[in-house]
């Protein structure tokens, strides 16, 4: 009884309306997640953020920023392209057993208290991705118009100390972001790889029954 509540309850929250700002509002969180699966890796992307901010803010930051912007922008409207297709993908292989088992699947959400279906996850994990490279594409786009119109040796502040310490925190948060979206690629090639075990099962238990109706 208990189960088929909380199957009540997971279906109604993925048929709760939101509007597309509070999507991409909630799609942040992608940044704070930090939990002992993947502690490691996010300590391992503050350090190579912070290397990166440091080498790059006392050195010619509008020149580099330029180059870099434009390789990012080009690898995030790349990447973009082959999510929306898994994510294309995921929607074409659901079927009738797949959803059955993915909506019976809950998974408890201890920070926010609350309960979702695999279904339901998955898609989110879809979406969060993509709006995500979404804001990177936009950031990147922003910076490749604004360095271009500015001089090499631009400078905010006459102190040097105060412009080299914005100019620090200003790419610590680019580099994390780039880097937290693109490790979570990993993630992404995580589900395409449960959803199509799923599917290939799902295909088998349906010719096994066709088999065993011939018979």
């Amino acid at each position: 009884m208990e189960n088929k509540s909380n199957q009540a309850d997971t279906l109604l929250l993925m048929l709760k309306e939101k509007k597309s700002e509070d999507l991409l509002k909630e799609s942040f969180d992608i940044f704070f997640d930090i939990n002992k699966h993947n502690i490691i890796s996010r300590i391992t992307i503050i350090l190579i953020s912070i290397i990166f901010a440091l080498s790059i803010s006392i050195m010619d930051t509008v020149v580099i920023m330029r180059d870099i912007s434009a390789m990012m922008l080009d690898i995030a409207i790349a990447v973009f392209g082959i999510v929306f297709t898994g994510y294309t993908l995921f929607q074409a292989v659901l079927n009738r057993e797949i959803i059955s088992i993915f909506i019976k699947d809950i998974r408890k959400n201890t920070k926010r208290k609350d309960n979702k279906n695999v279904l339901h996850e998955t898609n989110w994990n879809f979406i969060q991705l993509m709006l995500q490279f979404a804001v990177m594409m936009f950031v990147n786009l922003l910076l490749r118009i604004s360095l271009s119109i500015i001089t090499d040796d631009f400078q905010i502040f006459r102190l040097q100390p105060l412009n080299i310490t914005i100019a620090f925190v200003l790419l610590f948060l680019y580099f994390y972001q780039a880097f937290v979206i693109l490790w979570r690629l990993i993630g992404f090639l995580h589900n395409i790889y449960e959803i199509f075990n799923a599917y290939a099962v799902s295909e088998y238990v349906e010719a096994l029954k066709e088999d065993d109706s011939k018979q």
